[in-house]
């Protein structure tokens, strides 16, 4: 009985070390994916383009008030997915360049979220310190915040290639972690997700269709 009691506080006091890594690693999440905006506000250069931005924020400003998508001959990649993202967002918490740039951090946050995912499945155990050293990265850094197409791209890529890494891992045999196989309506809907994932990445920018193409890859494996 002693053996069960102690049995069962090891595993509790186990699923409460999981449960706060967890919301440590979301909250540097978020934090990581929020810091680049509060800066540029903070030091006044929030209304200074980033990048391409002024560009997709023209395109988005005739877009939503039109409903065309008008060029500037300027963009070169698909960015129709970037513009029904943004017409919910705005639809939802209102119009403005200060709503569209926390969009992108919102998305820094989305992408952020899938290498936290890759990276369990791939039984990596010290987490922090590689979100940290990808959200403080300066390409990441420099797109957290604006609205580029950046982050929209590598939040589907990363989540297509995170997702046929999830099925890829629930073979038994082949399995990095121990834990039971997916059902085969779940193998389903894992597949289709990560293939949703893919070509959302690729509806914005096209290079993200290397993603699908790895997806592919790894469940051929």
């Amino acid at each position: 009985m002693n053996t069960t009691i102690r049995g069962s506080s090891a595993a509790h006091d186990s699923n409460t070390t999981i449960r706060r890594s967890a919301a440590l690693e979301y909250g540097v999440i978020v934090l990581l994916s929020l810091a680049p905006l509060f800066w540029r506000t903070a030091v006044g250069a929030d209304h200074i383009p980033a990048g391409d931005s002024w560009a997709y924020e023209r395109i988005f400003e005739v877009f939503h008030r039109d409903h065309t998508i008008r060029l500037v001959d300027w963009n070169d990649i698909s960015l129709v997915g970037m513009l029904p993202v943004a017409e919910l967002w705005v639809t939802i918490f209102g119009y403005g360049r200060d709503q569209l740039h926390v969009l992108g951090s919102f998305l820094a946050a989305v992408a952020l979220a899938g290498f936290r995912s890759l990276m369990r499945t791939l039984g990596v155990a010290r987490r922090l310190p590689a979100l940290v050293l990808v959200g403080t990265y300066s390409g990441f850094v420099g797109v957290a915040g604006t609205f580029q197409s950046d982050a929209f791209a590598v939040a589907g890529s990363i989540w297509a290639i995170a997702l046929a890494m999830k099925l890829w891992n629930a073979d038994p045999v082949i399995s990095v972690r121990a834990r039971a196989p997916l059902s085969a309506t779940a193998q389903i809907t894992v597949a289709l997700a990560s293939a949703a994932a893919a070509a959302y990445g690729f509806s914005v920018r096209q290079q993200a269709a290397v993603s699908g193409l790895a997806a592919m890859l790894i469940l051929w494996s």
